[in-house]
């Protein structure tokens, strides 16, 4: 069992810097992603799992909101759930989706955006 310390560094150039320096000299490190560059993933929930993700993707952008990726949510065995799993880069406003009271995702109302559990 080898040693291990735990170091947390709050200033992101000082993390980047020390990340670079240990690669560097090949040690071996474990790491989380920074705060500022967690992706953002809303579920959209009450779309219909037949509705295509390519058009959630392309009318939820048409709205302003800067979705990278859509998927579709489905149990462990296969069965679908009504949801679909938005991810977005942490940038200004990312997080107004949350604040959408009524949002319409391809014309249908009654879609409700929540944070993935």
């Amino acid at each position: 069992m080898g040693l291990a310390i735990r170091v947390e560094i709050p200033i992101s150039e000082d993390y980047r810097a020390l990340t670079r320096l240990l690669t560097h000299h090949k040690v071996g490190y474990l790491t989380f992603a920074l705060p500022e560059e967690r992706k953002i993933r809303p579920v959209l929930r009450n779309v219909p799992y037949e509705l295509a993700t390519d058009l959630i993707h392309k009318d939820l952008n048409e709205q302003g909101f800067s979705v990278e990726t859509v998927h579709k949510m489905h149990s462990r065995a296969g069965r679908p759930f009504p949801l679909a799993l938005l991810i977005i880069p942490n940038v200004p406003n990312a997080r107004d989706i949350f604040k959408a009271k009524d949002l319409r995702v391809c014309g249908l109302t009654g879609v409700k955006v929540e944070p993935l559990h």
